[in-house]
């Protein structure tokens, strides 16, 4: 219970980063259209079309960060019951709530979609498994000099007995030496300030103890796998 404690504590620092990343620019879009309104009031220069128009977009970023807030609150329900979702999905929602931080480091994304059959699954446990491996690979890259695109590739399997995604980078991958390891509690790659070395160990425990599923990761192509499997 104190590790699960420690671990939603940690997640909700690495959720309060992630929504002033995607609230930044709308914030920034936002000023933007204020000001130049303001400049057109002290002018005296109220043209209708630009007034609604400004006025249009500034409401669309409004209700932009109210959706954000939706998608980080409903996130955090402890709900209890199995989900029937598409594992796909669970994806592209991770990926929305990321995608500005993902931006701001100049790392792609590349998501080779496959249109997954429902199955029942907790989709919050599911989500904080997807967003720690993001975060992972993110950290992963601010270490890196940029010689090269940073990319995060995820593919997806259906088969008769799981199904499974599979979340690559080209950040260096993890040492030989520790990769073992990196499933257990209190084990992290990161500094103390950084890394508190329950998120992956918490990802097991959420996998095999509530999912009915696995992790596993293993280096490919200068850069590091996570395999999630979901038994059916």
């Amino acid at each position: 219970m104190l590790l699960l404690e420690q671990s939603r504590m940690a997640a909700m620092g690495e959720m309060i980063s992630m929504i002033a990343h995607q609230w930044r620019q709308p914030l920034a879009s936002i000023a933007a259209a204020t000001s130049n309104l303001k400049f057109r009031i002290n002018l005296e220069r109220y043209e209708k079309e630009v007034f609604s128009k400004k006025l249009s977009d500034i409401d669309k970023y409004l209700q932009y960060m109210s959706t954000t807030i939706d998608d980080f609150r409903n996130f955090f329900k402890s709900k209890k019951e199995k989900e029937l979702v598409s594992l796909d999905e669970v994806v592209e929602n991770s990926l929305e709530m990321i995608e500005k931080a993902f931006e701001n480091n100049n790392i792609k994304i590349k998501n080779n979609r496959v249109k997954l059959p429902k199955i029942y699954t907790f989709k919050n446990e599911l989500l904080q498994v997807i967003l720690n491996i993001f975060n992972n690979s993110k950290d992963a890259f601010k270490e890196q000099k940029q010689e090269e695109e940073f990319i995060v590739t995820i593919n997806y399997k259906d088969t008769q007995l799981y199904q499974s995604i599979e979340i690559c980078d080209n950040a260096g991958g993890i040492k030989e030496e520790i990769i073992n390891k990196i499933f257990n509690p209190y084990f992290s790659t990161k500094d103390k300030k950084n890394g508190t070395g329950l998120g992956l160990y918490m990802c097991k425990i959420i996998l095999e103890k509530h999912c009915s599923g696995q992790i596993s990761v293993r280096n490919e192509n200068r850069g590091a796998c996570f395999k999630i499997k979901i038994f059916k």
